[in-house]
Parts: structure tokens; C-alpha cells; sequence
């Protein structure tokens, strides 16, 4: 068995337990979509040895509809299931397929960069779920941009930056937004 399925297989068995955690908070969709679509990506792969890239643009915009709130989710739900017909109906080539999850990939890290620095001013302090949530994020962008334009590193900085996105959902069991804020210290300005 090479490395890309051994990889795969232990992905898939590590992103099953994040949404167990983030159960009954504002982030479990966004943790059970990565479970599902993984276990789905590996089943199609195994049984039918069927390519999944032409599923990434469905899994990014399911992923910004879980960042949104129930009235908005609709919109996105229904494009991600267009995408879903499309894309392997067209059969883009997998440039244009991760160049496209790319875009879709910054707009969410785009979206909890927002909450995170939206809570920052709320409450003067930092949440680590956030925190940990926008550097699990910010490996998607760069492993997408390498399989787009089919760089040769890109196979290992795909290795590693999966290895790492394992470790931080291993986290996602532990912490969710509900588990720590840290203060910030900020000293008065003096105006009254």
C-alpha cells in the first residue's frame, strides 16, 4: 500500500471524531462536512477507483455555507450541488478544479479570519479554537496552489501539510470555540 492511501485511510479515521466535540456549536457542520466528504472521497477511490478532484469546488462551498447563518446556508448548498453535477459532467481539468478550490479555499479562510478578529473586538481576547482553526486553514491554500500548478514539491508539501491538518483535528477533539479566550492586556488610553 503506498503512502497516499495509508495517508488517506488515517485522514479519513481522524477528521470521523472533531464533530463529536463540536457538537451543538456554531462549527459543526463546518467538522462534519471534512468527515463526510472524506469518508466519501476514500469510499469512491477504493470501489470504483474514481478521481475526486472534480468534488473539491462542492466541498468549499459546503464549507462557506457552514460558516453561514441558516437563512444564507440555502444559496451555497444549492451552488455546491450544481458544482457537484457539473464539474464531473464537464470534466475540467484538475488545474482549473484546484485553481477554483483555491479561490473558494481563501474566502474561508477569509470568513474565520473575520470571526476570529470580530471576537477579538467583542470581547478583547483570543479564542484558541479560532486560532487553531485559521492555521489548519491557512495549509489548505498553499497544498492547492502546488496540485494547480502540478509543482513536483507539491506531492511532499501535499504529505506534509496533510500530516499536519491530522494533527490539528486530533485538537478539534479536544477544543471548540466554547473552550478557551484569552484576555488581552490593553492598557487604557487615558481619554475620558
Amino acid at each position: 500500500m503506498n503512502i497516499l492511501k495509508i495517508l488517506s485511510i488515517v485522514s479519513v479515521i481522524v477528521w470521523l471524531f472533531p464533530p463529536i466535540k463540536q457538537y451543538k456549536t456554531q462549527y459543526f457542520y463546518f467538522f462534519l462536512i471534512p468527515a463526510v466528504f472524506q469518508l466519501s472521497q476514500l469510499f469512491l477511490y477504493l470501489l470504483f477507483n474514481l478521481s475526486t478532484n472534480h468534488f473539491y469546488p462542492t466541498y468549499f462551498f459546503l464549507l462557506i455555507s457552514a460558516l453561514l447563518q441558516k437563512k444564507e446556508r440555502i444559496i451555497f448548498i444549492v451552488v455546491a450541488l450544481a458544482c457537484a453535477i457539473i464539474f464531473p459532467a464537464v470534466h475540467f481539468s484538475r488545474e482549473v478544479l484546484y485553481s477554483i478550490s483555491a479561490i473558494l479555499s481563501i474566502i474561508v479562510f477569509l470568513m474565520v479570519l473575520y470571526s476570529a478578529v470580530s471576537l477579538i473586538v467583542k470581547t478583547q481576547s483570543i479564542n484558541l479554537f479560532l486560532i487553531l482553526l485559521i492555521a489548519y486553514l491557512s495549509i489548505d491554500l498553499p497544498k492547492l496552489v502546488d496540485l494547480a500548478l502540478n509543482i513536483k514539491s507539491g506531492l511532499i508539501y501535499y504529505y506534509v501539510g496533510t500530516v499536519a491538518q491530522c494533527l490539528f483535528a486530533v485538537a478539534f477533539c479536544f477544543i471548540n470555540i466554547d473552550t478557551k479566550n484569552f484576555r488581552l492586556p490593553l492598557k487604557s488610553s487615558g481619554i475620558e
